[in-house]
């Protein structure tokens, strides 16, 4: 084999490697199984819908609920997050009076993050139907499981 015809088999090879690779980003790969989030994952929003079953008018409330539920809680985080931020800051100093109280507002805070949580599931609980109630009730079951204490470990 010559020079000339190596060359070319190389060229020709290459040219078919760049065809495969602009035809995979084009068309896309599929996704592989346990690798990043599934294509129709429901969030936390509409599994709520569909297990209360709301209706076109109670989504429109339900969407306002969760922006006023997010504004609240990104402002206690942020005020989390300061509080954090001044109580390992004060570590070098030897005061823990300091660090005492700030150790208190950040208890402070996550009560209210807590009380906040349990009005928001409040308000979802106000705009069901007499119908939807029994649905929120399982629901609120499956919640109180989720965030209740750790089952053991079996053997």
């Amino acid at each position: 084999m010559n020079r000339t015809t190596l060359l070319t088999v190389v060229a020709v090879l290459l040219l078919l490697a760049n065809l495969a690779m602009v035809t995979i980003m084009f068309l896309g790969r599929p996704h592989a199984p346990g690798h990043g989030r599934p294509p129709h994952h429901a969030g936390p929003r509409d599994i709520i819908i569909e297990r209360l079953g709301f209706d076109d008018t109670q989504v429109k409330q339900y969407d306002r609920l969760i922006e006023g539920h997010r504004t609240r809680i990104h402002d206690l985080d942020r005020q989390m997050m300061d509080a954090r931020s001044a109580l390992y800051s004060g570590l070098t100093e030897e005061s823990t009076m300091t660090s005492d109280s700030l150790l208190g507002v950040i208890a402070q805070i996550q009560l209210q993050v807590e009380q906040t949580h349990v009005l928001h599931f409040a308000d979802i609980r106000d705009l069901c139907r007499d119908d939807q109630l029994q649905r929120f009730e399982e629901m609120t079951s499956d919640l109180a499981r989720y965030f209740g204490h750790p089952r053991p470990p079996r053997r």
